[in-house]
Parts: structure tokens; sequence; C-alpha cells
């Protein structure tokens, strides 16, 4: 796995915790330096590259590339310092340009690992984990203070042939580290609560790719922080999955007993199970005429869709190979667990432009034997 480390290394980075005495950036370095030694520590995870990128400004974003060692990354952390503007989109910006660089000439296939027109292939791609350390300030440049996070289009061929920045093997962990503020007695709850919420924008963007927004107060949450992460970011890609309610809902499914976490599209991490993957890739959410001169955009992440299944049992033939993933646990997966457990769901591919991609299955989810958790069948097209 490609492990990118974004810092801020704004000047309000070097405001200072009373106990000990160090600085925003100082427990944003050492919890990277943790981060890394957790990796190192496990057997699957010792062979990780990492890059390392900073808000700078002038174009030195860029500090440790893949082709470093663990070693350069520490030796680059100790010559960080705090200064200048809070410039996050264009940090992130910088990440995504050293992952995406090679993206259309890697794989096996002309098309590279995103194989444009031919479907979505797990077996074509480069799991990525963005890791940005900041304080939570709003962006900052030469022209004021900026309201909202913006991730500047990436200066790439590439990129005219996606919608979004961001690829479905590739996802976000902000970590917000914030000095504690003192408060008095009939103040503390409020401000508790408020100190613990994570920024709106980086917490939209950081879920809607499949990660997770957090916030730490002090070294020992950082660290704790950086040991859970280090054990939980795995091999993965990403799709937005939502539960399609029936035109005719059955007395066992009504509006009212449907959560809202089920019906509203959300982002879900798919692991692999099956050894083997890429036999059944996902079909493209786009139909094609004979006249098409140019593939439409391709956006971010697949777009499935579960429909209930009342003709479909989930058992297959023992000569069919499917793959298989097991879906992350979220609020989405936790619904349908809770509530329908035993269904079977099938899955289409949301089609934008009224293509085949809504007609037939493409696959089915079902909870494992033990019921613990959700698996994604992957099948040819109208299996």
């Amino acid at each position: 796995m490609l492990v990118v480390f974004v810092l801020d290394t704004s000047a309000s980075m070097n405001q200072r915790l009373r106990s000990p005495c160090l600085s925003l950036l100082d427990l944003a370095k050492m919890g990277v330096d943790h981060f890394v030694k957790a990796r190192q520590s496990r057997q699957e995870t010792r062979t990780d590259k990492y890059v390392m990128v900073s808000t700078d400004s002038g174009g030195g974003h860029v500090k440790v590339t893949p082709k470093d060692s663990p070693i350069d990354l520490s030796a680059s952390l100790r010559y960080l310092t705090g200064h200048g503007y809070t410039c996050l989109g264009d940090a992130l910006r910088s990440a995504l340009e050293v992952l995406n660089q090679d993206r259309l000439s890697s794989g096996s296939s002309p098309g590279g690992l995103d194989n444009y027109g031919l479907g979505w292939n797990p077996a074509f791609c480069e799991p990525a984990a963005i890791l940005l350390f900041t304080d939570g300030t709003l962006p900052t440049s030469e022209k004021g203070i900026v309201n909202h996070l913006n991730v500047p289009p990436l200066q790439r061929v590439e990129q005219q042939l996606n919608e979004g920045s961001f690829h479905w093997d590739q996802r976000l962990f902000s970590v917000e580290i914030r000095a504690p503020v003192p408060t008095t007695e009939q103040g503390v709850a409020m401000v508790e609560a408020e100190q613990l919420k994570p920024r709106e924008g980086l917490r939209e963007l950081s879920e809607s790719v499949g990660g997770s927004a957090h916030v730490v107060r002090s070294l020992k949450e950082l660290l704790t922080l950086m040991e859970q992460l280090a054990a939980c970011i795995r091999n993965c890609i990403v799709a937005q999955m939502r539960v399609e309610i029936p035109s005719s809902l059955g007395p066992d499914l009504t509006e009212d007993r449907l959560s809202l976490a089920l019906v509203d599209t959300h982002p879900v991490a798919l692991y692999s199970v099956s050894q083997a993957q890429g036999r059944w890739p996902i079909q493209e959410d786009f139909g094609l005429e004979p006249s098409t001169e140019r593939l439409p955009l391709r956006r971010s992440h697949p777009h499935l869709v579960l429909r209930r299944s009342r003709d479909f049992d989930g058992q297959l033939p023992w000569y069919l190979p499917c793959d298989q993933h097991e879906l992350g646990s979220c609020a989405f997966t936790d619904a349908l667990l809770s509530q329908h457990r035993n269904e079977v769901w099938k899955v289409y591919v949301r089609s934008r432009d009224g293509g085949p991609g809504d007609e037939a299955p493409c696959g089915f989810v079902k909870a494992n034997p033990e019921g613990t958790a959700l698996h994604l069948f992957m099948l040819p097209y109208n299996f």
C-alpha cells in the first residue's frame, strides 16, 4: 500500500501545548513516526511505501517520494517548520498528483489501471491512504481566508478522463490536532463538544471517499489513534451504495422501518475475500453508441444500487466463479445487518444516462454464515 502524509506546516501549527511543551507540528511529526513504526511492526504492512507532502508555498510540497525509504522520511520530518499559509487544497492536489502520475501506464492492459470504457476491475488498482494532519483552521492564502476546502484540478492528462480527483482505491483520513481551550466551569461541556467535532469541510471530504475524520487534543490521544489507523487501514476499493425503496413496499418492509442510513448514498469500503480477483469487472454506468467519439467522464467511485431479491436465495453453482468482497463496517452496513440480516440483495450499477446498467443485476449482497458481516458477490452482468 502507498501511504501519503500531508502535513499542515502553516504558522498556526506553532501553537504549543502546556504539557508536554510541544507545538502542534511536533505532535504531527510524532504521529507520523508512530504510524510508520506501527505499520513496520506488522508482517503484512512492512512493504508499504511512503510519501510526505507539506503545505509549503512555492511548489515545494512533495518532501518524500515513493522511491525514498522510511529512513529518508524520518530525516525529512526533522526539517519541517511552521510558517506561511494553510494551503491544504494545494497540498492535497500535490499528493494526488503523486498517486496518479503512473495510472495510465501501470497495469497489464493498454488502458492502464482504470481501464476506461472496460469497467471497474478490482484486480487493477493501487490502494492508497492519505493521512492529513492539521490544526483544523480554515484554509488561507495570499487572498485571505477561504470558507471551504477546495482541491484544485490536477494538472495531468489523466484528469481529463475523470470527474473528480480521487479514485476508488484512494481514501483520506484527516487528523485535527487541537490545543485545549481554557474555559469557565459553566462552559466546559459546550466547549468539550465543540472541540471534539471535526471541521465540516474536512469531514465531508474524508467521508465522501471512504475515509474518516478525527480530532485529538493530546499526545496520548494522537498515538492511540495512530495505532488504531495503522491496524485498520487495509487494501480496499470504495463504492457508493444505497438501498432502493420499491414502489410497492411489502408488509415487512415499510418506509418507516427502512433506515435513512440505507436510503441515502454512502461510500462503503470493499475488502477482497477471494484470492483471485478481476474475473467480473463492474460494468460502466453509461452506454456507448457506434457514433460515440469520446467517453463520458468517469466518476470517482462506482454507484451501486441494492434491491431486495424475492426470486434468488444467494446460492451459486459450484462451477461459477465470482469475486467476493467484504463490506467494511459503517452506518450503511450496520443498519443493513441489524434490520435485514437474512435478506439477499441484488446489486445493480446505477446508470446516469439511461443505459442498460439498471436493467439487470451484476451481483448480490448477503450476510456471511455467522451473520457478522456483509459480503458482495460480483458476477457477470445479468447472471
